[in-house]
């Protein structure tokens, strides 16, 4: 659950938005609901006796009005039972250390935060709450001399555009992303801005619609998931294959200076199943021994939206790149 807080148009009132999101993780079903926080209050609660302990209690009433039920994809299967744990703060940071970045990369399950605050009409204020999930690795991270920034591209959802519309119109956000195995969280703060088409292939190529959160705050809590895992994480189907960074790309690429581009000429249909493709290439090369092609064919097949796809569930983000090793 997300919290924010924002004054009301008479100035003296302050109303406090809440969004949440639940989801059954064995089976992939979840719920999205939000609205205002009518009451919160936080009340002692000391154990007597010789080992003392504060064990304070919040009371909270919710009043919602934003239910939906969600569609399933990007969501990790997974088992979990209850374990108590003691949980260790680690030190606020601007940039990811080491154990943060493992998180990062171990993570398939993450919760993204956005707010729409209409300062003339207080019914349309909300924030929203969503999932999001993948591959680990699916979060990208880099540094430059502007911070450090999360990259997480668009994958095909219900257009609904909840997320994206809310950081055009107020570019901040928050993000919890979870490592199960480790029972680690990392709680990141930022500003968040979407990119698209040349501008967002510059930073991962051939995606044309990004979301960057510049991270303000970043605060990584061990032992903080109060679950144990039993067994293996079971990931989407609709997961899309990972994308990478244009930096992380550049160093496999300087790794080997025999690169060219191919551009196809002609295409002779040999059979029914069977077709020849002819590519002109702008630079006369020598293949290495597990030297590779990336073949772009999107502008032949082109894609048309589908929301849903359980017969062929990776064609609902297929981008129809293809890499051969010849």
């Amino acid at each position: 659950m997300s919290k924010d807080c924002c004054n009301d148009t008479t100035g003296s009132i302050t109303s406090r938005l809440f969004a949440g999101v639940g989801i059954d993780f064995t089976n992939r079903r979840r719920n999205k609901l939000a609205g205002i926080i009518k009451i919160a209050q936080l009340y002692p609660n000391i154990t007597t006796g010789p080992d003392q302990h504060h064990h304070p209690t919040l009371t909270m009433i919710l009043q919602t009005n934003e239910n939906m039920g969600n569609c399933p994809k990007y969501i990790t299967i997974r088992r979990l039972v209850r374990e108590d744990k003691q949980s260790i703060h680690a030190i606020t940071m601007k940039k990811l250390t080491t154990e943060a970045l493992d998180v990062l990369r171990a993570c398939s399950t993450a919760f993204l935060v956005t707010r729409h605050l209409n300062t003339t009409d207080s019914v349309t204020r909300d924030l929203g709450f969503n999932h999001r999930g993948g591959f680990p690795g699916f979060i990208r991270y880099y540094e430059d001399h502007g911070g450090a920034h999360l990259v997480l591209p668009d994958y095909s959802g219900n257009q609904f555009y909840q997320t994206v519309g809310n950081i055009e119109l107020d570019p901040v956000a928050g993000m919890v992303v979870l490592d199960f195995s480790a029972s680690h969280s990392l709680h990141i703060t930022g500003s968040a801005r979407n990119v698209f088409n040349e501008e967002a292939e510059k930073i991962i190529p051939r995606v044309t619609f990004i979301t960057i959160i510049t991270i303000d705050e970043a605060v990584l809590i061990k032992r903080s998931i109060q679950f144990k895992l039993l067994g293996n994480e079971q990931y989407s189907p609709y997961n899309p294959p990972l994308r990478f960074l244009a930096c992380e790309t550049a160093r496999a690429f300087q790794m080997n200076d025999t690169t060219a581009t191919a551009t196809l000429v002609s295409i002779y249909r040999n059979s029914k199943s069977i077709s020849s493709f002819t590519f002109r290439l702008s630079a006369s090369i020598q293949l290495p021994v597990g030297g590779y092609i990336i073949l772009d064919f999107s502008s032949l097949l082109p894609r048309h939206y589908q929301h849903m796809n359980n017969q062929q569930p990776q064609s609902i983000n297929d981008d129809k790149i293809r890499t051969w090793t010849p």
